[in-house]
């Protein structure tokens, strides 16, 4: 054979390769362009997770529970006292017994310590049964003892402590001016010294008066 058909069979030869390798590369391309959509449905797999994952906290034993306060800010002043109203609603379709409300104070300025005992004495309430789409209306007795800002919230719990529900924090704005008529004692304050020293001038007035004589 010549070297020039040797030539033409050997270029004959790579094309027939080259077609062999478009064609076999042509049918593996079927199956890859498919695999985006196999592989598209595992996210649809994967995003039904966070639904199971939401469902979690009830298995777990949380409170099916609604925590409502009766305002969402409070503006007090030093030695003011105030009250605030929670709603906790059974959201289930059963009885709920034994559920514990508890109320916490937190101050968001770094500089200042809060004791939430020192805010509200009386922080923890045991609630009756509850009856399923039925609400309990805890009350807390507040007092603002030191300024600055702070956050007040309500949660219920269990007994296990296992599960806590969490209401909407309240903000509460306390400013530095000290309140002196708190709790209406500033008429006993001063109205008792004021007496007592009125009631010892008439008294050092009598014996310095002159006594008719006999």
């Amino acid at each position: 054979m010549s070297r020039s058909s040797w030539g033409r069979t050997a270029v004959l030869a790579g094309m027939a390769l080259a077609a062999a390798v478009l064609v076999f590369w042509g049918l593996l391309a079927t199956p890859v362009e498919a695999a985006p959509a196999a592989a598209g449905a595992a996210p649809a797999a994967a995003g039904a997770a966070p639904a199971a994952a939401g469902a979690a906290p009830a298995a777990a034993g949380a409170p099916p529970v609604a925590i409502r306060m009766d305002r969402a800010s409070v503006q007090a002043s030093v030695g003011q006292r105030f009250e605030l109203v929670s709603t906790i609603e059974n959201q289930s379709g059963a009885t709920l017994r034994g559920l514990i409300a508890h109320i916490d104070v937190v101050g968001t300025d770094p500089a200042r310590y809060v004791d939430p005992e020192d805010w509200c004495t009386a922080r923890t309430v045991f609630l009756d049964d509850l009856p399923g789409g039925s609400s309990a209306d805890p009350r807390w007795e507040m007092q603002a003892v030191d300024s600055g800002p702070l956050l007040v919230w309500v949660t219920v719990s269990r007994p296990d402590g296992h599960a806590v529900a969490v209401g909407a924090p309240v903000h509460l704005d306390v400013g530095q001016h000290l309140q002196v008529n708190v709790g209406g004692v500033l008429p006993v304050v001063v109205g008792v010294p004021a007496a007592v020293l009125a009631g010892l001038a008439l008294v050092t007035r009598w014996r310095r008066s002159p006594r008719p004589k006999v």
